[in-house]
């Protein structure tokens, strides 16, 4: 028991050590840099990723919207594809079609039989903090907006060209719930008529693997680098129990030499040896960060130095350890083994 706690020790210095070069490099990284902008982390991106459905009413129909969100380009866009069909056009409606549009009754037939389609294309400008938005339509429609986000709101002024030269608007989108949302959006045309659509959005429900399959790589690199974090936070309480709480429940330990310890009960009797009698100290770096799918591993190298509570020569050791990680089902992602092997025997410091 003795030589796996002391084996175990060091391991838990190193995921700790190099999670703390991990955070000093990570500060450094989140300077603005042109080269290598960060993800967009910020709430208001995050809560709009998913998929939504929900109503339209505007001065040319009412009908249904379906929109799906998610980060795309390694998580520097939001990426926006909608689409809508009008279900019903009033006699009111047409005729705001024949003299403001001044569309044929051909034509406004045509629009009630057709799917309308929007592609949007959403960033953070890094020098500004304003949002930056670029707007495609079925009907050769192009736009771009800024804007900017306050409290529950969102604000976007548009410019619009190509079939839609000259016309610009204001869109507003208020955040109701997590799950609701309403959007408002002002037209002035060309020729200074006034257009307004109204849009009431529901999220749609999505079992555990639709929002698996929402994710991005770079969010997922993201959740396990801020996996190697939260251990380091979870060994600096000396509690087991935190540690274990970032572990599967069918977690399992392989050292050299030694045979697997498998499970959590396994491995709460290991942690609460190794807090009650060793301090440590030691430094590591994470060389590769990775994941794929459900999957992805951490592999740092590490030294570190461990001294008995209770008195003694310290104990020094290095090598190289691989974490293992899994997404969970509530989309969370865990340590499921680790790996570790030393480069020498462990020597006592003379």
């Amino acid at each position: 028991m003795k030589h796996v706690s002391i084996v175990l020790l060091i391991v838990m210095v190193n995921m700790a050590s190099s999670a703390m070069n991990q955070e000093k490099e990570s500060a450094e990284e989140s300077k603005p840099s042109s080269l290598q902008p960060e993800p967009l982390d910020d709430e208001w991106s995050k809560w709009l990723v998913g998929e939504w459905e929900g109503s339209a009413e505007s001065d040319v129909g009412t009908g249904k919207v379906w929109t799906k969100i998610e980060l795309g380009l390694n998580g520097q866009f939001l990426i926006m594809k909608s689409e809508s069909k009008i279900t019903e056009i009033t006699d009111e409606q047409r005729q705001y079609l024949r003299e403001t549009l001044h569309a044929s009754d051909e034509e406004i037939e045509k629009s009630q039989s057709s799917t309308f389609k929007e592609l949007q294309i959403h960033t953070i400008d890094p020098k500004t903090g304003e949002v930056v938005g670029y707007l495609l339509d079925s009907l050769r429609c192009i736009a771009e907006g800024r804007g900017r986000r306050q409290g529950n709101k969102e604000i976007i002024e548009w410019k619009w060209s190509v079939t839609a030269q000259g016309a610009t608007s204001v869109r507003i989108i208020e955040k109701i719930s997590d799950n609701k949302f309403t959007l408002n959006h002002k037209y002035t045309l060309p020729d200074g008529n006034k257009m307004e659509d109204k849009v009431e959005m529901t999220r749609k429900k999505e079992t555990s693997e639709s929002a698996t399959r929402m994710t991005s790589h770079a969010e997922d690199l993201a959740a396990v680098k801020q996996l190697a974090k939260d251990y380091r936070a979870a060994w600096l309480t000396d509690d087991p129990e935190a540690l274990l709480a970032l572990y599967a429940d069918d977690a399992a330990l392989m050292l050299t030499n030694e045979p697997p310890l498998i499970g959590k009960e396994a491995l709460r009797t290991l942690y609460q040896y190794v807090f009650e009698n060793y301090t440590s100290t030691g430094s590591g770096k994470q060389l590769e960060v990775e994941v794929a799918g459900d999957l992805g591993y951490i592999w740092s190298t590490y030294t570190a130095t461990s001294t008995p509570k209770a008195g003694g020569e310290p104990i020094k050791d290095r090598g190289n350890s691989v974490f293992i990680v899994r997404r969970q089902d509530d989309g969370s992602w865990k340590v499921a083994r680790l790996i570790a092997t030393r480069d020498v025997a462990p020597a006592s410091s003379k």
